[in-house]
């Protein structure tokens, strides 16, 4: 889990500071990262063995069953439903920020356009190197405690604070600061999230890549609904501080999300 948190940050991390090189060339960007994803998707199926399965047991397919197993009851699985949650709302809390970066930083941190393009970078760079000292760490961590909850709870907690550092410190060393404490808190959260997750599955082993499916849902999702509601959350107040605000709720609700799961410790 630790090491596929730290494939994912490097590469978010590194596709800001690339599509930067390619902000007034776009079309000749959106090629390159096609091109890379063409490439990885390769190596992948080139370079990772499988295990034939065709011998192994299969039930009738059916599109009802299908369509079906979309739906997993809150009621009868609620370790699950809390574990969705609670990654919906943190990914929410993440995303409001990391999207309007660029604009944040000129309205109301009040920087130029160019020098704000820039400085994204460095923030980039600031919260993906705390980010890795924090990832592999926690998860060994996680491992030898045998514990799940405090490490999710207490990053989500650490997440809603880095959040409050623009509020009452609006500049740019207070984006740094924000950075680091939030990259160190994602860290932990991205590495030890995914393992408790695979500990909520409602049958595991039977549909867990269907469950683990759903759950990606709770990732997915937010990021397509943030436009929407940073844009009201901007017409209410008429600034970037209710990003920050609404941010910081999310994060202390996502933590609150976890205090009910009882299949991970």
């Amino acid at each position: 889990s630790a090491v596929l948190a730290m494939g994912t940050l490097v590469g978010m991390g590194a596709g800001v500071i690339v599509a930067g090189y390619f902000a007034e060339l776009i079309g000749i960007g959106y090629g390159v990262f096609a091109a890379l994803v063409l490439l990885s998707a390769f190596g992948f199926v080139l370079f990772n063995r499988d295990f034939p399965s065709k011998d192994a047991e299969r039930t009738p397919f059916s599109w009802r069953d299908f369509f079906a197993g979309f739906w997993v009851s809150p009621r009868k699985h609620p370790d699950f439903a809390w574990a969705f949650a609670a990654r919906f709302l943190m990914i929410l809390a993440y995303q409001g920020v990391q999207s309007y970066l660029l604009y944040i930083l000129r309205d109301h941190i009040h920087m130029s356009v160019d020098a704000s393009n820039s400085f994204a970078g460095v923030l980039t760079i600031v919260q993906l190197l705390a980010a890795l000292v924090s990832t592999y760490a926690s998860g060994k961590l996680s491992d030898r405690l045998h514990r799940r909850k405090p490490f999710v709870i207490g990053a989500s907690l650490i997440m809603g604070c880095a959040l409050a550092i623009p509020l009452v410190w609006p500049t740019a060393a207070g984006m740094i600061a924000l950075a680091a404490l939030f990259g160190f808190g994602y860290g932990v959260y991205l590495s030890v999230d995914l393992a408790l997750m695979t500990q909520v599955l409602p049958a595991e082993g039977v549909s867990s890549g269907r469950d683990l499916g759903i759950l990606n849902v709770a990732t997915t999702l937010p990021q397509a609904l943030t436009p929407l509601v940073a844009w009201a959350l901007i017409s209410v107040s008429g600034g970037y501080a209710s990003i920050f605000v609404a941010g910081i709720a999310f994060a202390v609700l996502g933590a609150v999300a976890i205090l009910p799961i009882k299949g991970a410790r």
